[in-house]
């Protein structure tokens, strides 16, 4: 499973008419997940989850020194 962010409000046959706000992160399987970033509806949502977590890291080693 993949998780995407929506980079625009969507509800198609990708998901299955389930509507998306534009922000919203899900997970969906491989195929479905790639298809919505090659159609550019979505961007994968774990590199900002892990770029934010190391963030939150380094700025807690600072505080600490």
């Amino acid at each position: 499973m993949v998780k995407v962010r929506f980079l625009q409000d969507f509800r198609g046959k990708l998901t299955s008419e389930i509507f998306y706000l534009s922000g919203t992160v899900a997970e969906f399987d491989a195929a479905t997940a790639q298809a919505l970033l090659d159609e550019q509806r979505a961007e994968p949502a774990e590199v900002e989850e892990e770029t934010a977590a190391n963030d939150r890291q380094k700025r807690n080693t600072k505080k600490a020194k």
